[in-house]
């Protein structure tokens, strides 16, 4: 059986998930996996669904009403300028490159993409999980890519586990999975 990236994700983050946390789709993008985050916590939890355009939104409030999902909240705004009143993430999910079907010049970027990435990680709630799906087939993809792996790895052993998943050949551009998970529970 072949797995999608998106379902690798789903089922890397799922296991951290339960009725009541609260989760980030940090580039909410089409929405799946904001409707995957929400299905995991229910309507006693949190997710916040951030993207920097409002088509985005769009989407995905559209696959969530078709879900009958209520319970999570939008924002339109850059993902480098993430900010949030408390800790407690239980899980944080970010799609690196260019919404599809739509402007391809609209797309993340390695500085953009660290700030917001590093500023989530201080958000994880002990045994939260972070995984960012970098897509390298955008200028700048690859550079963005070895950024966030390079952030990423540099955290304390001691606080954080860091796994890279290497995606199977057979795409010129694969995509490049990084997975944080805070240790504690």
């Amino acid at each position: 059986m072949h797995l999608s990236v998106t379902e690798i994700v789903h089922d890397l983050v799922r296991p951290h998930l339960k009725p009541g946390d609260t989760a980030l789709d940090g580039t909410a993008g089409n929405g799946h996996d904001t409707l995957f985050l929400a299905e995991c916590v229910g309507p006693t939890g949190r997710v916040i669904a951030w993207d920097i355009q409002a088509v985005a939104l769009e989407r995905t409030a559209v696959l969530l009403s078709q879900h009958e999902v209520t319970w999570v909240e939008s924002t339109l705004g850059d993902h480098a300028e993430l900010e949030f009143e408390r800790d407690g993430f239980a899980a944080v999910i970010f799609n690196l490159g260019y919404l599809p079907a739509s402007d391809r010049s609209i797309c993340t970027s390695a500085s953009k993409s660290v700030r917001a990435i590093r500023s989530a990680v201080g958000h994880l709630s002990p045994g939260g999980i972070l995984a960012v799906l970098a897509y390298t087939g955008h200028l700048g993809g690859a550079e963005e890519a070895a950024a966030v792996g390079e952030l990423l790895a540099s955290f304390p052993p001691d606080a954080y586990n860091f796994l890279e998943v290497i995606i199977p050949a057979g795409r010129s551009a694969p995509p490049r999975l990084f997975v944080l998970q805070r240790i504690g529970s």
